[in-house]
């Protein structure tokens, strides 16, 4: 069988192959018998009508026949032949002519995985913004927390902005017009209208006063100035702790011991930020430097998966909802993207390193995913739906492969300190990288001036002044 594969970019391939002679003259003559059988041709008795006047007539017919005949089993066999791992079905791009006793050429297009060679591995300087914990963040913390922990209560005093008011309100305008209503809401918020009617009122106190409705509220009242009566019946207001009652609720000593223990969780979670901003800084510059161009097939793929794991389940279908999903789709792509990125790069880091995983290693990552699906996040920790206990096992396994190729990546680089930004201000101040990169390298080639101070993610080659401390690839990959 004639196969030939041509690389048409990284991930994307075009297969030419040629259906032999006998197979296309046996389903042309299939196709042929079939056609006579059941066409009727004034003048001539069904089953005999010339052979050329059906060729000459059902042409087209007869070339979709001997096509939908041939192609399966062909595609099957060409695929195989070639090693194809196509990661969707081929698209048939174009069909030779048919004809009896002749090869029938076709051209099929598919994504597969893409192929990369793996770069920038060498030891390299990389530039990130690292994160700190200081009193301002703890007290924001502490705040949260406080504010996590209020309470609604019974309030005697006059009604103020904030307070949840419930109260009997009936409404009049000149013309007549009447609604009475039950409210309840909170003062100042853009539906509670009646707002100035409560201000500085206490529970039991009646209303009296007028207010101008707004269209679209009280029935046919809205739209209209009415006189407005009725009574308050309650006041409650929000009860933030103070700092002694936070630390007894929070279970803490006193506010000393709980102060420390924010803190402690605080730069608990920073060092996590920063260990995660260098395994970033590293892989996206290894990404870059590679060229890790992904099918649009992957994407597609994952980036369904992404959303419906979002929903729960896979959306609805319908038109009204496809816009939302589409959305959606765009908005999630470049999360989706960089990580299937980082999937294939420490896929390949695994391969290349020779990463080996213990069964010690693969006990201990379940162990630390079912204590941490006992806390807050225990959800997101929670096992693939349906995973058999060998389904698992090879998932933690591949995690922990890849965490430790990951590792070995990290580790054979060296990080400069750009900037320093506090807790609360990591999401706004988290530096996009230079030139539209991950990270980049100051080389002889570079055609910008190597100011430090003016880029972000950068990495120092070691065709750069400075001392890397590094040697090369091989230390990494072992070559």
């Amino acid at each position: 069988m004639q196969v030939a594969v041509e690389a048409l970019g990284a991930s994307r391939r075009q297969m030419i192959t040629v259906v032999p002679a006998p197979q296309v003259s046996a389903a042309f003559e299939a196709a042929l018998r079939k056609l006579g059988a059941k066409v009727k041709v004034p003048g001539f008795r069904p089953g005999k009508v010339p052979r050329q006047m059906l060729e000459r007539r059902y042409a087209g017919y007869l070339r979709e026949e001997v096509i939908e005949a041939v192609l399966p089993s062909h595609l099957r066999a060409a695929l195989a032949q070639a090693g194809a791992q196509p990661l969707e079905q081929p698209t048939l791009a174009e069909v030779g002519d048919v004809r009896p006793g002749e090869g029938l050429e076709l051209r099929f297009l598919y994504e597969e995985m893409p192929h990369f060679e793996l770069r920038g591995v060498e030891p390299t300087e990389l530039e990130v913004t690292e994160v700190f914990v200081d009193d301002e963040d703890i007290e924001a913390e502490l705040t949260a927390r406080a504010e996590a922990q209020a309470t609604t209560a019974p309030c005697e005093e006059p009604a103020a902005l904030g307070d949840s008011v419930t109260m009997q309100l009936t409404l009049t305008t000149a013309d007549g017009l009447s609604e009475s209503e039950y409210q309840t809401g909170t003062l100042g918020d853009a539906q509670a209208y009646w707002t100035p009617l409560a201000l500085g009122r206490r529970g039991g106190e009646a209303i009296d006063g007028s207010i101008e409705v707004p269209e679209g509220q009280a029935g046919a009242v809205g739209g209209h100035l009415a006189q407005a009566s009725g009574t308050i019946h309650a006041v409650s207001r929000r009860v933030v702790p103070n700092r002694a009652a936070l630390a007894a609720a929070l279970g803490h000593a006193d506010d000393a011991a709980m102060v420390q223990a924010i803190r402690t969780d605080l730069e608990q979670q920073a060092a996590t930020a920063n260990q995660q901003r260098r395994e970033g800084a590293a892989l996206g510059h290894v990404i870059a430097a590679s060229g890790i161009e992904l099918p649009e097939a992957l994407v597609r793929h994952a980036t369904s998966a992404h959303i419906a794991g979002l929903f729960g389940s896979e959306p609805s279908d319908s038109p009204k909802f496809r816009k939302v999903v589409d959305l959606l789709a765009q908005m999630v792509r470049p999360q989706v993207v960089e990580g299937l990125q980082h999937t294939l790069l420490a896929e390949r880091l695994v391969t290349t390193l020779g990463i080996e995983v213990s069964d010690d290693e693969v006990k201990a990552a379940a162990a630390a995913a079912a204590a941490r699906a006992q806390g807050p996040a225990g959800a997101d920790e929670a096992g693939e739906p349906g995973e058999t206990p060998s389904d698992e096992e090879a998932r933690l396994r591949h995690t922990v492969a890849s965490e430790k190729a990951t590792a070995a990546l990290v580790a054979q680089m060296s990080f400069v300190i750009r900037d320093r930004v506090p807790w609360r201000e990591r999401a706004k101040r988290s530096a996009p990288p230079a030139h539209g990169q991950a990270a980049h390298v100051h080389g002889p080639d570079c055609d910008h001036d190597h100011d430090h101070d003016d880029h972000v993610g950068h990495a120092h080659g070691h065709d750069h002044d400075d001392e890397t401390g590094g040697s090369s690839t091989a230390a990494l990959v072992g070559a």
